[in-house]
């Protein structure tokens, strides 16, 4: 199932963030929500962009990989 791929491929990456206290998701058809929930002394913005960058790295590896094919 292709979003349970995308969940696993974006937990890996996400779960390294420094600061990360939990991790959950769920997915279903066309549908995939993660939450993530950080220690009381991780700055906001700092984890926000930590996310974003992450995010965007796995975004930028599925582009790549399904152009490929």
């Amino acid at each position: 199932m292709v979003e349970t791929a995308v969940t696993d491929v974006l937990e890996e990456e996400l779960s390294t963030i420094q600061g990360l206290r939990t991790l959950s998701s769920a997915s279903a058809e066309q549908t995939s929500n993660i939450t993530l929930e950080f220690t009381l002394d991780r700055p906001v913005e700092v984890a926000a962009q930590d996310v974003r960058d992450k995010v965007s790295r796995v975004r930028a590896a599925c582009r790549w990989t399904c152009s490929s094919r």
